[in-house]
């Protein structure tokens, strides 16, 4: 009797977790923004002529992005080098 109570109780947390997996779906993909680049800019490096320092490493894993247009203006990181 007592699996009974614990596989009924399982079979409901499933079901959370299904409606959950659905809402995450209904996400909409954004463009890329200056605040979420800044949020992803890591692995400061100095730059080719040594006089400087820049970002190198861009990490946009899970951001649901549709346009990195944006990144065009950070010529230390190349979009081949953007993690997403």
């Amino acid at each position: 009797m007592d699996e009974e109570i614990l596989l009924s109780d399982l079979e409901g947390e499933e079901g959370t977790t299904t409606n959950a997996n659905e809402e995450d779906e209904k996400v909409r993909a954004q463009p890329l923004t200056k605040d979420t680049i800044k949020e992803g800019l890591s692995f400061l490096c100095r730059t080719g002529d040594r006089l400087g320092h820049a970002f190198i490493k861009l990490n946009l894993q899970h951001k649901k992005l549709n346009d990195i247009a944006a990144i065009s203006g950070y010529i230390h990181i190349p979009p081949a080098l953007a993690e997403g």
